[in-house]
C-alpha cells in the first residue's frame, strides 16, 4: 500500500495504527501527535525517512508499542523523548543504519516505563557518549528480549545486566564489548555474543542456553560440561582460541543441529562418534589442526542421507507483533559466508572440513549423503581417486576438493549432479578428459588449475593430441598402417633407383674396362671434344 501518514491524522479515536510492510514514504507528520488514543504504532518495513519528531512521541502518552524498524530514518533519536510514556512495553527501531540513538543525554531523565522488548539492532548507539550500554536498561526489571547487536557498543558488560532475572534473550553480536564472562546467567535461554572481545573460559553457568560466542578470545579446552545440556541445538564457538581435542560430550547431544568449531586450534582426529548425531545439519571444523581420515561412518547421519524434518525448534520467535529470527547460522558455502535463518535454515545442510591435515581417501560412503547441499574438503592431504558414488549426491550445490593430492580421473557419473553450482578440484594430480555435459559446461578453467594431466574444455589442453582417448588411439593405429604402406612404397622406389644405377654403370663402364678398342675410341672422342671447346 502506498500513501501518506498524514491521511490518518483525523482518526482521533484510533488505538491501533499498524501499517508495517508497505510502501509508505516521506516524513512522519507532526499531526500524528494528535492521535492521543494510539496504543500501537507499527510503521516498520516502509520507506519512511527524515528524523523522528520528539513532539509527536511526547504526546502519545497511551502508547504501548512503537515499531519503526527497517526504514530510512536519519538524524539523532534521543531516548528521553520516551521518558513520560509510562505504558510503553516495546520499542523497536532495528535496521535504521543512519539513525543515531542517544540514551545518555546531558539532561538527566528517568524512564517511567518498564520495557519487555527493546530492539535497536544495527543503529549506532551512544556514539556521542562513549558507546556504552544504555544505563536505563539496568533498571528495567521486566525486560525479556534485548537486541543491541551491531550497534558499535564498546567497553565492559555490567554484571547487573547479566544478573537480570527476567532477561530471556540477549543479543550483543557485532560489537566491541569485553568481559570475562565467568558469571551467572539465571534465566537466559538464547545468547548471541558473537564477534566481540570476550575472553577467559566459557562458564558452566551458561551451559543451559544456545551458545553463540563466535569471534571472541575464549581460550582453553572446550568444556566437557556442554554434554549436560541435552536441549542444546546450536553450538557456535568458532573463531576463538580453543585447543585440544574435540570433547566426547558433544556426541551425546540428541538435538544438536549445528556444531561450528572452525578457526580454533583443535587437534586430534575427527571422532567417529559424530556419526551418532542423527539431527546434525551443519558441521564446520575448518581451519584447525585436525588429522587422520574422514570417518567412513559419515553416512549414518540421517539428516544428510534422508529427507528428515529439521530438529531446530523454531526459526522465528514471535513476540507479540514482532517476529525475531532465531537461530542465525553463519556457514561458508559457494565460496562465501552465508547467513541462514527462517525457512532456508530448515532446508540447508553442509560439511566443512577445509584447511586441516586430513589424510587418506574420500570414503565411498559419502555418496549416500543425498540430502547434503555443501561439501568442502579443500586444503588437506587427501589422496586417492574421486569416488564414483559422488554422482549420487543429487542435492549437492557446492563441492570444493581443491589443494589436495587426489589422483585418477573425474568420474563421468558426476555429470548427474544437476544442482551443482560451484565445483573446484584445482591443484591436485587428476588426469584424463574433463566432463563437458550439463552443469559441467558452466565451470571455467579455475575449477581445474594445477592438474597437468587434465585435458579438454574449458582448458586449452587438447585431449586428442596430448592425451589420446581409445578412439584416438585406434585412429593412430590405423594411421601407423597407412604410414607403413608409404614407407614400403618408398623402399621399392629407392631400390629401383639403386638397381637402375648399378645396371647403367656396368652397361657403360664395363665394356671400357674389358675392351681395348672401345677404350681407344672413347678417349679419342674426349680429346676431339676438348680440342673443339678450346
Amino acid at each position: 500500500m502506498r500513501g501518506r501518514l498524514k491521511d490518518f491524522c483525523n482518526l482521533k479515536s484510533l488505538t491501533i495504527l499498524a501499517l508495517s510492510g508497505n510502501l509508505i514514504n516521506g516524513d512522519i507528520p507532526l499531526c500524528l501527535g494528535s492521535m492521543q488514543s494510539l496504543k500501537v504504532l507499527a510503521l516498520s518495513g516502509n520507506q519512511l525517512q527524515g528524523s523522528i519528531p520528539p513532539s509527536v512521541i511526547n504526546n502519545l502518552t497511551n502508547l504501548r508499542t512503537i515499531m519503526l524498524g527497517d526504514n530510512d530514518f536519519q538524524g539523532v533519536l534521543s531516548f528521553s523523548m520516551f521518558a513520560n510514556l509510562s505504558e510503553l512495553l516495546t520499542i523497536e527501531s532495528s535496521g535504521n543504519h543512519k539513525l543515531e540513538i542517544e540514551t545518555e543525554t546531558t539532561r538527566t531523565w528517568v524512564p517511567s516505563f518498564q520495557l519487555e522488548f527493546l530492539g535497536l539492532r544495527g543503529c549506532p548507539l551512544n556514539k556521542r557518549s562513549g558507546g556504552n550500554i544504555p544505563s536505563f536498561i539496568f533498571n528495567q526489571s521486566r525486560i525479556d528480549i534485548l537486541d543491541l547487536s551491531g550497534t558499535s557498543l564498546r567497553g565492559n558488560i555490567p554484571s547487573s545486566l547479566l544478573y537480570n532475572s527476567s532477561l530471556g534473550m540477549l543479543l550483543l553480536a557485532g560489537n566491541l564489548l569485553d568481559a570475562n564472562i565467568n558469571l551467572l546467567f539465571p534465566s537466559i535461554k538464547a545468547l548471541d555474543m558473537s564477534r566481540n572481545a570476550f575472553h577467559g573460559g566459557i562458564p558452566e553457568s551458561i551451559s543451559k542456553i544456545s551458545l553463540m560466542l563466535r569471534g571472541n578470545a575464549f581460550t582453553g579446552n572446550i568444556p566437557q560440561f556442554l554434554s549436560n545440556h541435552t536441549g542444546l541445538f546450536v553450538l557456535d564457538i568458532g573463531n576463538n582460541q580453543f585447543y585440544g581435542n574435540i570433547p566426547s560430550g558433544l556426541y551425546e547431544l540428541p538435538l544438536i543441529g549445528a556444531v561450528l568449531l572452525d578457526e580454533n586450534g583443535l587437534e586430534g582426529q575427527i571422532p567417529i562418534q559424530f556419526c551418532q548425531i542423527q539431527s546434525l545439519q551443519f558441521i564446520d571444523l575448518s581451519s584447525n589442526h585436525l588429522s587422520g581420515e574422514i570417518p567412513s561412518c559419515i553416512n549414518n547421519v540421517t539428516t544428510w542421507k534422508d529427507d528428515q524434518p529439521s530438529m531446530f525448534p523454531s526459526a522465528v520467535i514471535q513476540y507479540k507483533d514482532i517476529s525475531l529470527n532465531w537461530p542465525i547460522i553463519d556457514f561458508t558455502t559457494k565460496e562465501r559466508k552465508n547467513t541462514y535463518i527462517s525457512q532456508p535454515l530448515y532446508l540447508m545442510t553442509g560439511i566443512n572440513l577445509a584447511s586441516n591435515q586430513l589424510m587418506g581417501s574420500i570414503p565411498s560412503e559419502i555418496g549416500n549423503l543425498k540430502m547434503l547441499h555443501s561439501l568442502n574438503l579443500s586444503n588437506n592431504l587427501i589422496t586417492g581417486p574421486l569416488p564414483v558414488s559422488i554422482g549420487n549426491m543429487e542435492n549437492l550445490e557446492s563441492l570444493d576438493l581443491s589443494r589436495n593430492h587426489l589422483t585418477g580421473t573425474i568420474p563421468p557419473e558426476m555429470v548427474q549432479l544437476n544442482s551443482l553450482a560451484i565445483f573446484n578440484v584445482s591443484f591436485n594430480n587428476l588426469s584424463g578428459r574433463i566432463p563437458n555435459e550439463k552443469q559441467f559446461k558452466t565451470f571455467d578453467q579455475n575449477s581445474y588449475l594445477g592438474n597437468p594431466g587434465l585435458c579438454g574444455q574449458p582448458l586449452e589442453r587438447n585431449c586428442s593430441s596430448d592425451f589420446p582417448t581409445p578412439a584416438n588411439r585406434e585412429e593412430e593405429e590405423g594411421g601407423d598402417e597407412d604410414e607403413s604402406g608409404i614407407l614400403n612404397n618408398q623402399m621399392i622406389f629407392y631400390s629401383f633407383i639403386a638397381i637402375s644405377f648399378t645396371l647403367g654403370f656396368w652397361v657403360v663402364i664395363g665394356p671400357l674396362l674389358f675392351c681395348k678398342r672401345w677404350r681407344w675410341a672413347y678417349f679419342g672422342f674426349l680429346d676431339r671434344l676438348i680440342d673443339c671447346c678450346l
